[in-house]
């Protein structure tokens, strides 16, 4: 998820204060959030921060949290699956035909 700093994020559960906005302050493994309310800065690990993500506004634009996240084109995929299909059939024949050319075979058959 595209989170940056200075995104406001509108959380699912408030603050004690009352407040359930935040300003990004800090990006990583974990975000450092500050409350819009009272002030309080806390650092929240990051998973818990997307998990309980309401709303993200960015730029006075606001987004929901399925906005954020990439979409996968399912044309895309297909021909890379094709692809790695061909080249596993490649990587057979190749095999059976190095494994019949050696000469410990023929030693091993007699």
């Amino acid at each position: 998820m595209d989170i940056r700093l200075g995104d406001i994020l509108r959380m699912k559960k408030g603050h004690p204060c009352g407040g359930n906005e935040w300003e990004v302050h800090r990006v990583g493994m974990d975000f450092r959030l500050q409350c819009l309310k009272c002030g309080r800065m806390i650092m929240v690990p990051r998973k818990l921060a997307e998990k309980n993500l309401r709303l993200l506004m960015r730029d006075g634009v606001a987004y929901k949290p399925l906005d954020l996240v990439p979409k996968r084109d399912s044309a895309a995929e297909e021909p890379a699956a094709e692809l790695t299909a061909q080249a596993a059939e490649n990587a057979v024949e190749t095999t059976v035909e190095t494994t019949a050319e050696t000469p410990e075979n023929d030693t091993l058959n007699k």
